[in-house]
C-alpha cells in the first residue's frame, strides 16, 4: 500500500503515517514509476497546452512545501472537469491517480491530481505560482508565448460566462485586486477596451465583469478562434454565446 492508502484507512495524512514509520524504524520503500514523469514540462513555455495549464494553475492550483520531501504541486477541479486532469497527467507523463473528493456541504464532488517534484515547482514560481498565492501574489508573470491559452486557462480556472436578462457577461475573481487589475488590462486589450470597468469588492474577493458585445467579443477570441485546449462546458457556452445574436 502506498502512504496516502495507508493514510486513508486509519483518517490520517501519508506525511504523518510516514513520520510514524521513520520513528519505528520501518523502511519505506518508495515507488518509482514516475521515474520518466516530465519534470521539465514548466521550463519552457513553448506550447500552448503549457500555457494553458501555467494560466490554470494560477487559478486553481496549489503548492505545498515539506521540509521532508519535494513539493507538492495539485491541481483540483470539480468531477465534471475530471478530463482536463487526465491530459494534464498524460502531459507530464504522470501514473499518479486522480483523488475523488466529495465534501457533505458541496453539491458536487471534486478531482485532485497531484505531484511532488522541486523542478516543477521551481518552474512554476517564476510565474509567481507559489505557496499561499491566493493571499502572496499580487504580480502576473505572464508568458512570453501563447498569451491567449494563458487568459483561456485562468478564466476556467477563475471566471464565470453566464447569460441573464441583460444579455452575455464574462467575469473574473480573485482575493488580489492587483492581480484582477492585470488580468482585465490584458483582456481589454484583446478587444482594445480603453475605458476599464470599475472593478469592484464584496467580501475581500474582487471582481471584473465585461458585458454584452465586449464580452462576446473576448469570449470569441478566446474560446472559438483558439481551438486550444479548454473545459468543454466553457466553450459550449461560448458556442451559446456566439450564436445569440441579441
Amino acid at each position: 500500500m502506498t502512504l496516502t492508502e495507508i493514510g486513508k484507512k486509519f483518517h490520517s495524512k501519508g506525511d504523518t503515517i510516514s513520520k510514524y514509520l521513520k520513528s519505528w524504524d520501518i523502511p519505506i520503500n518508495r515507488r518509482k514509476k514516475n521515474q520518466l514523469m516530465n519534470e521539465k514540462f514548466f521550463s519552457i513555455i513553448d506550447s500552448a497546452e503549457k500555457s494553458y495549464f501555467l494560466g490554470l494553475l494560477f487559478a486553481d492550483g496549489s503548492v505545498v512545501l515539506n521540509s521532508e520531501r519535494a513539493p507538492y504541486i495539485s491541481l483540483e477541479l470539480v468531477e465534471k472537469d475530471k478530463e482536463i486532469l487526465e491530459i494534464f497527467r498524460s502531459l507530464l507523463n504522470c501514473q499518479n491517480d486522480l483523488y475523488y473528493n466529495k465534501r457533505d456541504n458541496r453539491e458536487n464532488g471534486t478531482y485532485t491530481f497531484g505531484v511532488r517534484s522541486q523542478l516543477l515547482a521551481d518552474d512554476l514560481a517564476k510565474f509567481n505560482i507559489i505557496p499561499n498565492k491566493t493571499y502572496e501574489t499580487t504580480q502576473v508573470i505572464f508568458p512570453e508565448n501563447f498569451l491567449i491559452d494563458f487568459l483561456r486557462g485562468y478564466i476556467d480556472g477563475d471566471g464565470s460566462i453566464y447569460q441573464d436578462a441583460q444579455g452575455w457577461h464574462l467575469n473574473i475573481t480573485g482575493h488580489s485586486k492587483s492581480v484582477i487589475s492585470q488580468f482585465q488590462e490584458q483582456l481589454d486589450k484583446l478587444i482594445e477596451k480603453t475605458k476599464p470597468n470599475a472593478i469592484t469588492c464584496y467580501q475581500n474577493v474582487y471582481k471584473a465583469v465585461w458585458n454584452g458585445q465586449d464580452a462576446k467579443r473576448i469570449i470569441n477570441l478566446l474560446y472559438l478562434k483558439n481551438d486550444g485546449i479548454t473545459l468543454s462546458r466553457k466553450r459550449e457556452r461560448a458556442k451559446l454565446a456566439q450564436q445569440d445574436k441579441s
